[in-house]
């Protein structure tokens, strides 16, 4: 009868090796495929937020660039303004010596 118990206690031992091991293997399976789930929705999350950032950088520099052409047509357009005032006085001026010019020519002369 001992005998008999040993064996039957050996098959209980190994039956439960084998129910851990595969417990064990299946674990293991698990952790490689949450791992492996985990690690691509990672990469498609990183994939998406670089895609994002690129057409938010892409839209900043978008509206830079407007606000920087708007910029430079309204300094255009002062410097057009303010070369034409300038212009104006120089004639204005300009007129005004050559008229001194002719008064100091005609004073000369009489």
């Amino acid at each position: 009868m001992v005998n008999f118990l040993s064996k039957e206690i050996i098959a209980q031992i190994r039956d439960a090796e084998m129910k851990a091991e595969r417990i064990r293997a299946d674990g293991a399976a698990r952790a490689q495929k949450l791992i492996a789930d985990e690690k691509a929705a990672g990469e498609k999350l990183l994939e998406q937020t670089e895609a994002q950032t690129k057409a938010e950088i892409r839209e900043n520099f978008n509206r830079l660039q407007e606000a920087t052409d708007a910029l430079l047509e309204k300094n255009r357009e002062e410097a057009r303004l303010e070369s034409g005032a300038i212009r104006r006085t120089a004639q204005f001026k300009m007129r005004a010596a050559i008229n001194e010019i002719l008064r100091g020519i005609d004073r000369q002369c009489q």
